[in-house]
This record gives structure tokens, sequence and C-alpha cells, in this order.
């Protein structure tokens, strides 16, 4: 029987620099530790999951810096205002899932593989 590759699932973290889980807005990168891997802050590896929202403070603007490549993206709802993916590329592989509490926005121009 072949092997299932499921693709590792990381956690929004505007600040980056602290334990856990921040809402708000920052550089979404391959180079800066913006997402939560569930013990650490790590950099974003294409084709990982993306969550966004935590429910842990205000929404903001996640600035794609160059083209990037994801999974699937799922919008969970922040504490208060609404999430903007902005600049770059990102690829899309499996899907968007907006949760029935959450809001986001996205550019016009979107990528999807």
């Amino acid at each position: 029987m072949p092997q299932v590759s499921h693709a590792v699932t990381v956690t929004w973290d505007a600040n980056g620099a602290t334990t856990g889980v921040t809402d708000g807005g920052a550089t979404w990168s391959s180079s800066a530790a913006q997402w939560w891997n569930g013990s650490t802050d790590a950099v974003w590896t294409n084709g990982y999951d993306a969550v966004i929202g935590n429910n842990n403070g205000a929404a903001g603007t996640a600035t794609v810096s160059g083209s990037l490549a994801v999974n699937s993206i799922t919008f969970n709802a922040p504490t208060s205002g609404i999430y903007t993916v902005s600049s770059g590329t990102l690829g899309l592989a499996a899907g968007l899932t907006l949760n029935s509490i959450s809001t986001a926005a996205a550019p016009s121009a979107r990528s999807s593989t």
C-alpha cells in the first residue's frame, strides 16, 4: 500500500518572537519565523497547510514576499478585524476554508496550482 503524504499544518504568528500564536499583521516569507508549528516559531516551507486566525488579537495584513506555495489555507476568526493577504504570489494547491465566524480578504490576482 502506498504511503500518503500529509502536509504539515502551521499557524500564523504575527509576533514570531514569543511562545505561542498571536494574531496580527506581518510579512509572510520563507525567511521570517512567523509560523507556529506547535512547539516553536518556524519559517514558511512551501507546501505547508496554513491556519490564519486564532482568536488571540486583532487581525492584520499578511504581506506575501515573493512567490510561495501553500497546500491549503484555513481562516479562523481573530479577536477583531479582518485578515488581508496582499502582495506577492501564493500558489494554492488544495483549497481555501473560511470558517463560519471568520472573515478574510484576498487580492484580486491569485494563483492556483
